[in-house]
Formats: structure tokens, C-alpha cells, sequence
């Protein structure tokens, strides 16, 4: 949590949206746990490829006994590819573990950076990064939102729209607060003023 009572100087960091602090803290701990979860819920779904194949093979090899081959491939391509996608998240979990991430905010703007979506290079086994550094007269709301399956909540985020109709989201599960201290060290840190005055200290990290 932000406190008032604490030395800004080795927070402060200079960004292309003003002057900004640390609004919340990177734990790999939540990550390491979805990683787990996710390798077996959704890892046995990196088996579909081979499972699909097997049912081409039988109906190439014996096309009167089998469902013919052009409709195997056209229901499996869009099931390989959604299986695929959600059965190689635990990977990109457990290597988000190693990357820089952070959460800041300031009077001015904000500015953070985590993994983004899987690469289509690395067949999502990898992910690019997404960095905003945003003020926030660019920014035009922003509020708190869950994702649900039933009563189920498997992500929490906070959204951001722009004003000029983009919308992006920061997924909860990279930082150690609770989503609603990071909303109030966002809105504390919005009223500092002060750290405007910071702009000769030398912390660029």
C-alpha cells in the first residue's frame, strides 16, 4: 500500500506519463498457482492435435467404416486451435514468473507493463509485452472488472478506456495487493502533487 508517511524519492520513476510511483507490487506466487491449476485443467488439451490425427488416420485408412476425412479436418482446425491456445497457458504462466513487471501511477498519468497475449512465432508457448504510458487526459474511465463462469470469478482486472475509443485491461493476478488497494493507491497516488517537484531525481528503472 501507498502510505503518506513514506520516502517517495526511490519510487518515483519518470515515464511518458509524468511522474509516477510504484501503485502496486509484482508476486510470482499467483502465477505459480495458475500455472499449476491451468497445467491440469488445460494441459491435457495440448493433446488434441494428436487425438484429431488419430481420427484422420482411421478414416483415411478405412473411408466406408469412418466419419469422411474433409469433415474431420474442418471440425478439428477450430477445435486444435481454441485447444491449443488455452492448453499452452501454463507455460506462458510460469514464464511471465521471470519477466519485469510493474503497476505506477502518478498526478499526471500512468504507466505499467506485463505479458500480453501468446506469439504466434512461438505456437503461444511465449508472449510479447504490453507497456502504457498514458496521462490521464487520454484516459477517459477506468473501473474494476471480472471475468465469471457461473458465480466462478477466474480473472479479475482493472479497465481503462481512452479516449479515443481503445480499451485495454490490467489482469490482477501479477501483483500482491488486492485489486481494491490497488484502486486506492491509484486514486492516493493521483492527489501527489508533490511528486512533481521529483523530476531531477535520477530513477528511470
Amino acid at each position: 500500500m501507498v502510505k503518506k508517511s513514506i520516502d517517495i524519492k526511490p519510487n518515483v520513476h519518470n515515464s511518458n506519463g509524468g511522474m509516477v510511483i510504484n501503485v502496486a507490487s509484482f508476486t510470482s506466487a499467483k502465477l505459480l498457482f495458475s500455472g499449476i491449476w491451468r497445467s491440469i485443467v488445460f494441459g491435457p488439451m495440448l493433446l488434441l492435435p494428436l487425438v484429431m490425427g488419430w481420427y484422420l488416420y482411421q478414416s483415411l485408412e478405412n473411408p466406408a467404416n469412418s466419419i469422411p476425412w474433409y469433415f474431420i479436418i474442418i471440425i478439428s482446425l477450430p477445435i486444435i486451435i481454441i485447444g491449443w491456445a488455452w492448453g499452452t497457458s501454463p507455460i506462458r504462466c510460469f514464464r511471465a514468473m521471470s519477466k519485469k513487471i510493474y503497476l505506477r501511477a502518478g498526478p499526471d498519468g500512468i504507466s505499467f507493463r506485463y505479458p500480453g497475449s501468446g506469439t504466434v512465432y512461438s505456437l503461444g508457448f511465449s508472449c510479447d509485452t504490453t507497456i502504457h504510458e498514458l496521462y490521464w487526459s487520454e484516459i477517459r474511465t477506468w473501473y474494476p472488472y471480472d471475468y465469471k463462469i457461473g458465480k466462478f470469478i477466474y480473472n479479475r482486472t482493472i479497465i481503462f478506456e481512452g479516449t479515443e475509443d481503445w480499451k485495454f485491461e490490467i489482469p490482477m493476478i501479477f501483483f500482491e495487493e488486492t485489486r481494491d488497494e490497488i484502486i486506492d493507491n491509484i486514486t492516493y497516488s493521483c492527489e501527489m502533487k508533490h511528486i512533481r517537484a521529483e523530476k531531477n531525481y535520477d530513477n528511470k528503472g
